[in-house]
């Protein structure tokens, strides 16, 4: 088994009321589609879509993610296998608790959130940048080394707007 499977094996679940999952861009069935090949890479259990305001789905699992998994997942929901890419505007985040972080560096406020999404622009379809909730630094976690560096950065305003209301 390789060291990044056993981590994961060993790295808790962020309690579910702390996790929120958000994505706008895709269709109902897409997203529940996607969400099933998910589910068969990662064993995460079926999920929950609830519908939102203005095409903005919320994403619950029953047994909550690992923070790696939601990192992946927001990284999944902008790059799934088998759909058509082109003339979509896919924008997915996650927000938790920053001290579940697995290897984030320097969080001195326990109440501080991390916000998790996917760059713009995206070359490298292989990371998710993260925005610390008060202190507003952003760090990047490359799925490769599986560690969190700063970098300089903005938070696109559409994510935002996902988790408004």
């Amino acid at each position: 088994m390789s060291a990044r499977r056993q981590r994961m094996e060993r790295e808790p679940e962020l309690p579910l009321p702390s996790l929120a999952i958000r994505v706008s861009g895709w269709r109902k069935a897409e997203l529940q589609a996607i969400l099933a090949k998910f589910d068969e890479m990662y064993g995460v259990g079926n999920a929950k879509l609830t519908a939102l305001d203005a095409g903005i789905y919320a994403i619950g699992f029953r047994s909550g993610l690992t923070a790696t998994n939601a990192s992946f997942l927001v990284n999944y929901l902008h790059y799934p296998h088998d759909f058509d890419l082109d003339n979509r505007k896919i924008v997915a985040a996650a927000r938790y608790p920053a001290k579940a972080a697995f290897g984030l560096p320097h969080i001195t406020d326990a109440d501080d959130r991390l916000t998790i999404y996917v760059p713009v622009p995206d070359d490298r379809h292989d990371r998710v940048w993260g925005v610390v909730g008060k202190s507003g630094r952003v760090l990047e976690q490359d799925f490769g080394r599986m560690a969190w560096k700063p970098v300089d950065g903005k938070v696109p305003d559409a994510v935002g707007r996902l988790f408004v209301g």
